[in-house]
């Protein structure tokens, strides 16, 4: 008994890391080298809107999962292919997507809108994706690789969509 206490005593909590990573819509010149070629006309929030969309993708996130090796860097062992299949779907579920808070803790309540009115004249808010869990370098991999995998999938995008117009005009 008393072997027990000690062991609860001691005996510490697993540690929950938070990874998270912000970043905000392209820039304008991004936009303008995209339209330059002339065949498609883009906007900043259309690019940005197919960039969201991709980074939520369940089977991007799915396929960076699988691809990353992230059972083996998480030590998670599975008996069938459903089984596989929730252990990527309870990662994956904690991954939250919101635009940045801003907050300045040096005001007080009622000046916090008038500063966040000045805040949103003057700068873009940015857009935080995170994760929770017991492995922090997991988790910064997990992000880092879901972040490159939707920017690489939204330029394969929009080069697969100027090869078309090429591809329609030549015919």
């Amino acid at each position: 008994f008393i072997a027990f206490i000690f062991w609860m005593h001691f005996e510490k909590p697993p540690q929950i890391y938070k990874s998270q990573t912000n970043f905000v819509p392209p820039f304008e010149l991004s936009i303008v080298n995209v339209n330059r070629v002339g065949l498609i006309n883009v906007s900043r929030e259309s690019v940005f809107n197919v960039f969201l969309t991709m980074i939520t993708s369940e089977s991007l996130q799915e396929k960076v999962f699988l691809e990353g090796d992230f059972f083996s860097k998480l030590n998670i062992n599975f008996e069938s292919v459903s089984d596989q299949k929730l252990a990527i779907k309870k990662f994956t579920s904690k991954l939250i997507l919101e635009e940045a808070v801003i907050w300045n803790p040096d005001l007080k309540d009622e000046y916090q809108e008038a500063f966040l009115d000045k805040v949103d004249s003057h700068y873009e808010r940015p857009y935080s994706l995170s994760i929770e869990g017991y492995d922090a370098n997991a988790l910064v991999d997990y992000l880092d690789l879901l972040f490159i995998a939707a920017n690489n999938k939204i330029r394969a995008h929009f080069i697969q969509l100027i090869s078309e117009k090429i591809k329609y005009r030549l015919d």
